[in-house]
């Protein structure tokens, strides 16, 4: 299996069964996910969800890169996860994730 492939599995499993402490841009592509997992036109739902695959692809690869500056460089630019929001009950919720078939 190709490192694509891989990737693109991996994020997938990231996206229906994980769930942050806190929400940020991957926990409001899986809090959307958890919407779009109900829906019932399958055309529709298999397009949006792999929007989200490839969102937060780029949304890893992003924050891997911010990471890397923070660090090599001591960038102090950011809010440094300061203002966002603390999810209640991130255990409970990915226990569910974790239970539900995957599409």
């Amino acid at each position: 299996m190709n490192g694509a492939r891989l990737l693109k599995r991996a994020t997938i499993m990231s996206l229906t069964t994980q769930a942050n402490a806190y929400i940020g841009i991957c926990e409001k592509m899986r809090l959307i996910y958890d919407v779009v997992y109900q829906m019932t036109e399958t055309e529709l739902r298999d397009k949006i969800i792999e929007g989200l695959v490839d969102s937060m692809i780029m949304a890893k690869k992003m924050s891997d890169r911010l990471i890397y500056y923070q660090q090599t460089y001591q960038d102090k630019t950011g809010h440094k996860a300061q203002n966002l929001v603390k999810q209640i009950n991130s255990g409970k919720i990915k226990r569910f994730r974790g239970l539900r078939k995957p599409l």
